[in-house]
């Protein structure tokens, strides 16, 4: 794997927030708003996302890469030519 890009996750609850969870998936990591990971193996909470846009907040998008199962995360509503599994909220940069 290689980090492109990187944002920032609140450590704590705001109003207008909601937390994310890191599941295990086969052999690699997906993130969701689930507390329950979709039925997957949870491995816990990561932070906590805005819901609604707001000034200085990028959205994300949970995205999985055409013909495998591996998923990432993105600023890029198009997945980077990925497949969009949905907005996960908006971070801050």
């Amino acid at each position: 794997f290689t980090v492109e890009k990187s944002c920032r996750l609140l450590r704590e609850p705001l109003a207008g927030t909601s937390p994310l969870f890191e599941c295990a998936v086969g052999n690699h990591n997906l993130i969701t708003r689930d507390r329950n990971c979709e039925g997957l193996t949870p491995l816990g909470p990561v932070g906590w996302i805005s819901d609604a846009p707001r000034p200085g907040l990028i959205p994300l998008f949970r995205c999985s890469a055409s013909g495998s199962a591996d998923h990432f995360v993105s600023p890029d509503s198009h997945c980077e030519g990925g497949i969009s599994e949905g907005l996960l909220g908006y971070a801050l940069p």
